[in-house]
């Protein structure tokens, strides 16, 4: 994927984390953000292993490009 910021190669790869990820448009999110209506999870739940979203890094912007399609 080329970055839109920059033009820059984007290097593909995974969010990872223990819990799932989450955007929240609030500063003071809580702590527990699936009980929160307005917040939007960006990792797919998986018994197995961690949960991730495919996402694109620019190096050079220090930009990272998550698809929500995937998830």
């Amino acid at each position: 994927m080329i970055c839109p910021y920059c033009g820059n190669e984007m290097i593909e790869g995974f969010v990872q984390s223990r819990e799932h990820l989450y955007f929240n448009r609030g500063k003071n999110a809580r702590f527990f953000a699936s009980g929160d209506l307005s917040s939007l999870s960006l990792s797919r739940f998986n018994l197995i292993k961690a949960p991730a979203a495919r996402a694109n890094l620019c190096k050079r912007c220090k930009k990272i490009i998550i698809d929500l399609s995937d998830r």
